[in-house]
């Protein structure tokens, strides 16, 4: 039986959280856009801001940068799953 095996890296879009909204408070502006300091994915998952994306010299995503459970957000952020503790619901109020 043939089968097919793709031995390339994964496109950019296997990175990319799915429809991204914003809450938690603001921490700053990138690429003058807002970024809060946390997102929330379609289903529900709570990421927490971990950085701006890192690029190669080619200025594409260096998706080998990023860690476990990190995901990136345009227009180049990137947001690490937040453990419950993390959660927006669970910070003191400011």
């Amino acid at each position: 039986m043939f089968r097919l095996a793709h031995s390339g890296p994964r496109p950019v879009e296997y990175y990319l959280l799915v429809e991204p909204q914003p809450c938690g408070r603001l921490v700053g502006y990138y690429a003058g856009r807002p970024i809060p300091e946390f997102v929330t994915d379609a289903y529900g998952t709570h990421y927490i801001y971990a950085g701006v994306a890192p690029r190669l010299l080619n200025g594409r995503y260096d998706l080998e940068a990023l860690r476990r459970d990190e995901w990136l957000v345009e227009p180049g952020l990137v947001y690490a799953l937040a453990r419950r503790e993390q959660h927006p619901a669970r910070q003191p109020a400011a």
